[in-house]
């Protein structure tokens, strides 16, 4: 075809030709042919636009690899931040009143050794058997001056003994007495309860519940119970199975200097606990509304939770019996409660709603089945990790996140449906925002229910089971102990990455969601853009316009355009996005009467990309008669890249067959997918600044001839005698309205006027010439 003869032009100034191959280059040399300029040679089938004939116009210029913003402020304010964020953490921890407080009266100090110990004063007794210590401990013990406040389902409460102190460090038995009113030792249902200030994952700061076996000894006038073993969890690396592979190079469970685990021990009735321990829960509650019978099912359920749980490959090695308490929880379904004293003295807490009748157990099975799934799951990352659960709320790259998004995921599995999403993920859709790894420290929680999406998704690629390989790695010892370094060595086993698994996943969750869950119906796009249309005061021409909804302004700007005079309206929109996060920008038809009278048939988008490396915007046309969306760009991972030679066209892309319902184009809606895949584990938060320029190259030209055989009159098959030349097109009025700094503007340089004067790939003209030529073609 290159070199044949009969080469024909439909251009807005009308048709021309026959041309010879050199010269329509030389045309297009000059700018008298755009890229949406339809182009026929008797070779070819149908008439096709001219940027899709090789070789006849020329290739984009490349654009400039963008500049670096310096990120000393952002770190600084992040240092700022994280700092305030700490020293929050510590002030919920600490106690609700120091032991130097006039609400407590000190009572001494329990010391104990190889030899044991014992402490009496006061109605208190504490025992320590020999060989319950390797090194010398002391424990203080303090009485509350005040009397507790009353709780539903409970008529009594005696003030409660505050024990503080190394209490992990024991290794053995501590024996605990308390003295009670005689009517409450031989009443049979009041019970020493442990009480335990924490931050728990599910939500902040709690009170760490446990039931203990309780006896009366008459003689003593006491309750008695026995906290086994306090010190022999994984919390500090003691002996039992909190043991790692790895001890030296992992973070402190806590500081040095941190505040000692305390412990309030109380007497209180109104417990019901009798008959309802299993191989391994305890459940108990106070008052007698819970229904028995459906306190015997959950405990089944419990057990049935946690045999998947361990299906799956989270062991719970060194947990024998795991307390749980039904509470009157108003805002939630249930919570983990993590200890100080190690995993053996975790808890669950579950709403006690659940368990009244059997109508509600039965109505709310499934929710139950997700919150016990996802609550007892934490208990197995505890074991896994066992850092206190604020340390692991405001590290700087945070752990909380992936505990949160693992045991949103696992849910689907609790209640036996593979389509399941917790509510708790649908409201937190647009995760994708934030870094993965650099989760907001006051949102890593919420974070982290949305991020159950990306683990789903990766739970489908390699198995349910290999998700506990996270896990793995961070029982094994991690240098950084984080979610990031952790996740990126599970998956560089499968040889993979997070970066590399980010981009099919984002692919996945914005065009077909419902790979992920039939359910599931995707997120929403934040940023829109509508184009516009409207006709001018002549009739004959429209204005065309971007309008950006009120999240895109903010970072876009928008040129308009005349259809016909040749100028092309530009969106450009700015994302600034961190390690492995992502954005939407959705760009359609405007419904109102001028813009369907305008896009008649199917017109032209281009798509430019400004990104650094590892970033990058993924491209999709939605199909007018599917509704499905389509991949538009060519990369091995279907996206553009300033910085990715498999693009199509570097970091351009022209796409066609594009327009409203009704138009016969083949795409009614364009979805961009900004993102960013950086995954570097020294520095996962550092963001990119991601520029996408769209060009729109709308046309009114009537639909082309596609008849192999020109009709003779319009396309003569000799060339015109030679005082018959063809007409050069029209160049008055081209300039109408334009201004040297507006022809300056890159978007102008396709314009009708610059062409007429300049053409593509021409010098880059002076002042005076550009005025010149505005002069000449007013």
């Amino acid at each position: 075809m290159a070199n044949d003869t009969s080469w024909y032009l439909n251009r807005p100034e009308g048709k021309s030709g026959p041309h010879t191959w050199a010269e329509m280059q030389s045309l297009a040399a000059q700018g008298q042919i755009t890229p949406q300029d339809w182009v026929w040679n008797p070779a070819a089938p149908r008439w096709v636009r001219a940027a899709q004939v090789p070789g006849l116009l020329a290739a984009p210029a490349a654009r400039p690899a963008p500049s670096r913003t310096p990120l000393y402020l952002g770190i600084g304010c992040g240092v700022l931040g994280l700092a305030a964020l700490c020293c929050l953490a510590v002030i919920l921890l600490l106690p609700k009143s120091s032991p130097d407080t006039p609400s407590r009266t000190r009572l001494g100090t329990l010391s104990v050794d190889s030899s044991g110990g014992s402490f009496s004063a006061d109605g208190l007794s504490l025992t320590v058997p020999p060989g319950s210590a390797s090194e010398s401990l002391e424990l203080e013990l303090f009485r509350e001056d005040a009397d507790p406040a009353a709780v539903e389902g409970s008529d009594f409460r005696s003030r409660g003994v505050v024990i503080t102190g190394p209490l992990d460090r024991l290794q053995g038995p501590l024996q605990i007495g308390l003295s009670v009113p005689a009517e409450y030792l031989t009443s049979g249902d009041t019970v020493l309860v442990l009480e335990e200030e924490v931050i728990s994952p599910s939500g902040g700061p709690a009170v760490n519940v446990r039931v203990l076996p309780t006896q009366a000894d008459a003689d003593s006038g006491q309750l008695v119970a026995v906290l086994e073993s306090p010190g022999a969890g994984p919390v500090g690396f003691r002996s039992g199975a909190g043991v790692l592979a790895s001890q030296a190079r992992r973070p402190a469970p806590q500081p040095a200097d941190a505040e000692p685990p305390t412990i309030t021990i109380r007497a209180e009735d109104g417990w019901v606990y009798h008959g309802f321990v299993s191989n391994h829960f305890r459940v108990s509650y106070r008052g007698r509304v819970v229904n028995a019978e459906m306190v015997r099912r959950g405990v089944e359920l419990l057990e049935e939770q946690r045999q998947l749980i361990e299906d799956h490959n989270f062991p719970f090695t060194g947990v024998t019996v795991t307390d749980v308490t039904l509470q009157p929880l108003k805002d939630k379904a249930g919570q983990f409660v993590p200890s100080r004293l190690g995993a053996s003295s975790c808890t669950l807490q579950l709403a006690n709603r659940f368990f009244y009748d059997e109508g509600f157990f039965t109505d709310q099975y499934s929710e139950l089945q997700a919150t016990v799934g996802h609550e007892l799951l934490h208990l197995a990352q505890f074991i896994a990790d066992p850092r206190w659960a604020s340390t692991k709320a405001v590290s700087p790259l945070p752990t909380l996140w992936l505990d949160e998004a693992t045991s949103t995921w696992f849910e689907a599995i609790a209640v036996g449906n593979p389509d399941y999403i917790s509510p708790n993920a649908q409201e937190n859709i647009r995760f994708f925002e934030s870094p993965l790894f650099g989760a907001p420290l006051d949102q890593a929680q919420n974070h982290g229910y949305g991020a159950s999406f990306f683990l789903r998704a990766l739970a489908a690629r390699y198995g349910d089971r290999w998700i506990a390989e996270i896990y793995n790695q961070l029982r094994a010892g991690t240098r950084s102990g984080t979610a990031n370094e952790a996740l990126y060595n599970a998956l560089d086993q499968q040889g993979s990455s997070p970066g590399m698994e980010w981009v099919p996943f984002l692919e996945t969750f914005f065009t077909t969601p419902y790979i992920l869950s039939a359910n599931f119906e995707g997120p929403p796009s934040d940023y829109a853009a509508v184009i516009n249309a409207a006709r001018t005061a002549n009739g004959s021409d429209y204005t065309v316009s971007f309008t950006p909804n009120k999240k895109l302004n903010a970072s876009s700007s928008t040129a308009p355009g005349t259809l016909l005079a040749g100028e092309p309206a530009s969106l450009q929109a700015n994302f600034q996005l961190g390690g492995l996060s992502a954005a939407a920008l959705s760009l359609s038809f405007s419904e109102k009467d001028d813009t369907q009278a305008a896009f008649t048939q199917p017109s032209q988008v281009i798509i430019a990309v400004d990104a650094p490396a590892d970033a990058g915007v993924l491209v999709y046309g939605l199909e007018s008669l599917t509704g499905m969306y389509t991949s538009l760009a060519g990369a091995p991972f279907a996206y553009l890249s300033s910085r990715d030679p498999a693009s199509q066209t570097g970091s351009q892309i022209l796409v066609e067959d594009f327009g409203p319902d009704g138009s016969g184009s083949g795409l009614s809606q364009l979805l961009l997918i900004p993102f960013n895949s950086r995954s570097s584990l020294s520095d996962p938060t550092q963001t990119a600044r991601i520029t996408v320029q769209i060009t729109f190259l709308g046309s009114l030209l009537p639909p082309p001839v596609v008849d192999d055989n020109p009709p003779a009159e319009e396309f003569p098959t000799e060339p015109p005698p030679a005082d018959a030349p063809t007409a050069p097109p029209e160049s008055s009025h081209v300039c109408q309205g334009m201004t040297v700094e507006t022809l300056r503007s890159p978007l102008m340089h396709t314009s009708r006027c610059w062409l007429t004067c300049f053409g593509i790939g021409s010098g880059t003209p002076s002042d005076a010439e550009i005025q010149a030529c505005i002069d000449a073609n007013q």
